[in-house]
């Protein structure tokens, strides 16, 4: 049996998180988890703005970790939402090269500012977009490799939402709505025919007093306002 073993920290503005799974045939096992509280202002809206008090959490991690012992430098990263891009384009066709055309025009900044990656699913002739700006990723990635990790894989929150949640492959799962209540932030995802087509991230609903009935309401709202002009 094919036993697949991943470990991926998620960034946040106020914590990190650090996961090691195992993934077998049919199910997924948690073998270490490790989460660190990130002092106000190392990060801001998802931007590094203290590299080397960031370089000094990174290294602390680790040694939270409970579970089995983790000893591999190679993770996968999940970007902050603020930093990252993500969108959905109907193909009339799934030749490379259109695609990479389409793709591009979509994009907010010149392709040569940003990192992007496409996922095609020709079944239901659709392309992914996730991009990034390239200067605060080329910062994300010195400050991993200065904490003596190496990143081996990016992933934007929403569409790790997607993998993680919902049935494999992504294109066969049932039309979704992802939300996911953070401590910081409320991000909420709409995911169809094995895309991410709908994502939008708000400060975090939840406070000490509970969670916000009504800012919750209005952000769900418009997601489905968007479902219904697009998918009606």
């Amino acid at each position: 049996m094919i036993r697949q073993v991943a470990t991926g920290i998620d960034v946040s503005d106020r914590k990190l998180r650090l996961v090691r799974v195992q993934k077998n045939y049919r199910n997924t096992q948690l073998l270490a988890f490790a989460e660190l509280d990130l002092p106000a202002g190392i990060l801001q809206s998802g931007v590094i703005v203290q590299p080397p008090q960031f370089v000094q959490a990174l290294k602390e991690l680790p040694k939270r970790v409970a579970g089995s012992h983790w000893a591999t430098r190679g993770v996968h990263v999940g970007l902050p939402e603020q930093i990252s891009f993500m969108t959905t384009l109907s193909l009339d066709s799934t030749n490379k090269e259109q695609v990479e055309t389409a793709a591009k025009r979509s994009l907010p900044l010149q392709d040569s500012e940003m990192y992007f990656d496409i996922a095609v699913s020709r079944t239901n002739k659709v392309a992914s977009i996730a991009a990034a700006r390239r200067d605060l990723i080329d910062v994300l990635l010195a400050q991993f490799d200065a904490a003596n990790y190496e990143v081996i894989g990016i992933h934007v929150e929403s569409e790790a939402l997607a993998e993680a949640l919902l049935p494999t492959p992504l294109a066969k799962a049932p039309i979704s709505l992802i939300i996911d209540l953070g401590s910081a932030r409320t991000t909420i995802a709409f995911v169809a025919h094995g895309a991410v087509y709908f994502t939008v991230s708000y400060p975090s609903v939840i406070s000490a007093a509970g969670v916000d009935q009504q800012h919750l309401a209005g952000a769900t709202q418009q997601a489905v306002t968007y479902v219904r002009e697009h998918f009606s």
